[in-house]
């Protein structure tokens, strides 16, 4: 290696004091990217100047006031050395009324003042000697020379008078104007700044990027769901769209903007489960007392419970299955333009990064900017559902497969049939690959009338006595569409008791249930996975295709046919669902009927049939229990 002879390269000359340098972050730095979380922004600004030998102080002004200094991070390029960042919060400033410009003018403000003081004073003098002058003493034709002089003396005066208020305005706009200049508008929300100190072996460029977060920002996802009955060839589009708001004080202008479904967490330490201790207290007499009385009450109840329970065991071949549940019932439920596309930029385990094309400008306005991340064509199948006993209201829904790879979180859909806007929801959180139902609203176009429910009352039995009442209720579904309904569900239900001395039996539509042992049996095969635990051949919404007679696992039941054209199937409601509960199938006494291909301007009937009997003495007395969807 070359010796290096230090006598001819003499080292550099550095400046005995700093060089400071003041660069407005909202003038003279570009924003260069912006990474929006939910509640926050990640911010990346560079900032370009030049540097002298040694010593340099760089002073970044007007930051956000929403920056979060404990996130700040700067890195540079260039012949330097960065030595320490220091980030503080800018006050107010006391507001300047005096400067060497504002003297001088305030001086000739003074000079005009006086002279139109002098020219006011002047033309009193005139107007007093007139008044002095008397006819009898002064001829006529002086009289007319005076009054001719006095008017050419007042007319200068005004004149002068006029002229020099107008001066003496432009003055006050001039110190106006110069304290504008001394006291520029203070922005509350650019209060931040940041020194850094460079030290720089050579005069040059040096350029300073600065990432931090930012608070005030935000972005919400946001959909327009248009569902078209008209195809089953991607009936649904969903457009994903996000909902920015900023109001940092900081103007993102054409920026490359990134959204992250990831919401950062601050302070967060691990759990540590409480220790729970347990100490022995003697108990007062008199409560212990109380106590033992209604402890002795409680087994007088809950053997007569028992021997309930057992008589309802015995009568669950009649169809005595139970629903309702002692305690307080819960309420019931509430009712020609190429398209930009994101990228998935970052798919990791915990969130998904979503780059949007091109540049974006958001101003620090508070307000909502729209932005299409994608327009999503997802595997769908449309159906429609009724529940007339509730409601004669036809709803229309869809069973969604996410099939992109975009994360849907949590957000409102406004939704559009056949090109219509049709209602408002909100979508939950869905995963790619993920299956999930969605109501698209009410279809006004399927009529349904449930009649009156009509009822037969006889009496029966020599020794026990029970009183009997046949039920039989009637449903007309028409299609005023100008298409067929490919698939609509039906659901109705019967009482069901709780109690022996109460037995239900559905009479139509006929159907079954597997006996206790065969639908363990079945439970097990569906649970290990060898079976679907569906009764049918397609799911209700899961497909166009209606439950076919077939069965997926050996031993369930098949629907009952109600009618070849349109096709009519009746069974238990949920027999359908893919995780089907055998056991369970029934007991709350609610079916469905399974209407395929229901023509235009077609009208249909569904009727159901049951037996309630009690034994004479008794009423059944008929109570709601509602559950969640």
């Amino acid at each position: 290696m070359a010796q290096t002879n230090s006598d001819s390269q003499p080292p550099p000359t550095f400046r005995a004091s700093v060089n400071a340098i003041e660069i407005s972050a909202e003038k003279e730095s570009k924003v260069t990217g912006v990474t929006v979380y939910t509640g926050r922004a990640e911010v990346t600004r560079e900032v370009k100047f030049s540097v002298e030998t040694g010593q340099n102080k760089i002073t970044i002004l007007h930051l956000s006031s929403s920056l979060d200094a404990a996130t700040l991070r700067v890195e540079g390029r260039g012949a330097g050395t960065i030595q320490g960042v220091t980030i503080s919060m800018n006050g107010q400033p006391p507001t300047a009324n005096a400067s060497p410009i504002i003297e001088n003018i305030q001086e000739k403000q003074g000079e005009i003042e006086a002279a139109i003081d002098r020219c006011t004073r002047n033309r009193d003098a005139v107007y007093k000697y007139l008044e002095t002058l008397d006819a009898q003493h002064v001829g006529a034709d002086k009289l007319s020379g005076i009054i001719q002089a006095s008017e050419e003396n007042l007319e200068r005066l005004d004149t002068k008078i006029a002229r020099l208020k107008k001066e003496l305005g432009a003055t006050k706009k001039e110190i106006d104007q110069e304290k504008a200049r001394l006291n520029p508008p203070f922005n509350h929300n650019l209060r931040n700044q940041v020194e850094i100190g460079v030290f720089a072996d050579q005069a040059g460029e040096v350029v300073l990027v600065l990432k931090y977060f930012v608070l005030n920002a935000t972005w919400d996802a946001a959909y327009d769901l248009r569902a078209n009955t008209q195809t089953n060839d991607n009936p649904v589009k969903l457009i994903y769209q996000a909902k920015v708001t900023q109001g940092t004080g900081e103007n993102w202008i054409d920026v490359p903007i990134l959204l992250e479904t990831n919401t950062p967490t601050t302070n967060v330490n691990l759990p540590a489960l409480y220790i729970e201790r347990l100490e022995a207290k003697e108990k007062p007499k008199d409560i212990e007392k109380k106590r033992r009385i209604s402890t002795f009450g409680t087994g007088i109840r809950k053997r007569r419970m028992e021997g309930l329970e057992e008589e309802q065991e015995e009568s669950d071949g009649d169809m005595g299955f139970g629903l309702f549940d002692d305690g307080e019932l819960p309420p019931p439920p509430p009712g020609g333009l190429a398209k930009p596309v994101a990228i998935v930029y970052n798919k990791g385990a915990v969130s998904t990064t979503y780059k949007i094309p091109g540049l974006v400008t958001i101003p620090s306005d508070s307000n909502r900017h729209n932005i299409t991340i994608a327009e999503l064509e997802l595997d769908a199948v449309l159906s429609w559902l009724t529940i007339p006993k509730v409601g004669t209201q036809a709803h229309l829904q869809a069973q969604i497969k996410n099939t992109s790879d975009f994360i849907l979180l949590n957000g409102g859909v406004n939704i559009y049939v056949d090109g219509a806007f049709n209602s408002t929801s909100f979508l939950s959180t869905r995963n790619p690959q993920e299956t999930f139902k969605f109501s698209l609203g009410i279809d006004p176009t399927l009529r349904i009338t449930y009649h009156p429910c009509v009822e037969k009352s006889s009496q029966s039995g020599l020794i026990t006595k029970t009183a009997t009442t046949i039920s039989t209720q009637r449903i007309t579904i028409q299609n005023t569409r100008l298409v067929p309904i490919s698939l609509l569900k039906v659901i109705d239900g019967i009482p069901v008791s709780k109690d022996a001395r109460i037995t239900v039996k559905l009479k139509t539509p006929e159907l079954v249930l597997p006996s206790p042992g065969i639908a363990q049996s079945i439970q097990r095969t569906i649970s290990s996975g060898t079976g679907t635990g569906s009764i049918t051949g397609g799911s209700v919404g899961s497909g166009n295709t209606p439950p076919k007679d077939d069965k997926k696992v050996k031993g369930l039941p098949a629907p009952t046919k109600v009618s070849d054209k349109p096709l009519i199937l009746a069974q238990w409601d949920g027999a359908d669902a893919e995780d089907v509960q055998v056991g369970a199938l029934g007991q709350d006494g609610q079916i469905n009927w399974v209407i395929s291909d229901l023509g235009s301007m077609e009208t249909v009937n569904v009727t159901l049939t049951w037996e309630v009997s009690v034994v004479e003495g008794w009423q059944a007395v008929a109570s709601r229990v509602y559950r969640a969807n």
